[in-house]
Parts: C-alpha cells; structure tokens; sequence
C-alpha cells in the first residue's frame, strides 16, 4: 500500500478538476471518472479527504457534502452532491507557489554553476596569460646580453 505523500498527484488531480468546474459542484462518482481515480485511490479519497453528510470537518478534509439529491439513498455517497473546500483551494495555491518556487531555484542553480565555470576559465587565461607574459620577460632578459 502506498503512503501519504505518495498520493500528493491525487490530490493535485481533484482540486484542478474542482476548480475547472463552472458550477463547483460535483459527485464523488463523476469526479472518480474524470480523474480516472483506481480503487485504492476512492479508497484514500473518502477515507481521508471528504466531508460526508453529518461528520466533522478535519483539516486534512477537501471536499465537503452539500447535499443529496431527491431519491438517492443516504448510504450512496458516490451520488451525493460536494463540492471543494476552501482547504483544497489554499493547499492548491501554495503548491503552485511551491512548485514555482522550485522551477525558479533550478533555473538559478543553473544560472549559478554557469557563472561559476566562466569564473573559472577566466582564471584559468589569466594565469595562462600571465605565464606567458613571464616566459615572454624570462626570454628578452636572456637574448638582452
């Protein structure tokens, strides 16, 4: 079984379909399909990250109940309506501001291991220049007398 952080692309997978939504309101069912979510994955969704009909909001919760509709069983959660929290909206943004972050500090280690290799080959000509300006010295003091 797969740990915690490793379903951090089903999260990301939920909150971008939640956010497309025009509506904002979905069912479990259509946002299972729209993910193309596997069972242990429905499994980690409802366990740990809905809100269902008359239980406590967790902080970790990123989707919430709103309600059912007319004629569906109140065991069938799959077709209950929810819709995102603003847990998963906040969570979302700071993993874009993260996931920039990150493209920028690759962008800047680059940037960095290049302006170190040109430091370097201009050492490397300022001696090369300097040995021969020596060696250039070294002969005309030796062909003067």
């Amino acid at each position: 079984m797969r740990t915690e952080p490793e379903y951090s692309g089903i999260i990301i997978r939920l909150t971008e379909f939640g956010l497309l939504k025009k509506n904002q309101f979905f069912t479990l069912q259509e946002l299972f399909e729209k993910i193309e979510a596997s069972q242990e994955e429905r499994n980690f969704i409802k366990s740990r990250l809905v809100t269902f009909k008359g239980s406590m909001e967790t902080q970790s919760d990123l989707i919430g109940y709103v309600s059912s509709p007319e004629g569906i069983a109140n065991d069938n959660f799959d077709n209950h309506i929810y819709s995102l929290l603003p847990n998963a909206i906040y969570s979302y943004h700071d993993f874009l501001e993260l996931k920039e972050a990150r493209e920028r500090a690759e962008s800047a280690s680059q940037q960095s291991v290049l302006a170190i290799r040109l430091a370097i080959y201009a050492i490397i000509i300022s001696i090369i220049i300097g040995i021969g300006e020596l060696m250039m010295n070294f002969i005309s003091i030796i062909f003067k007398d």
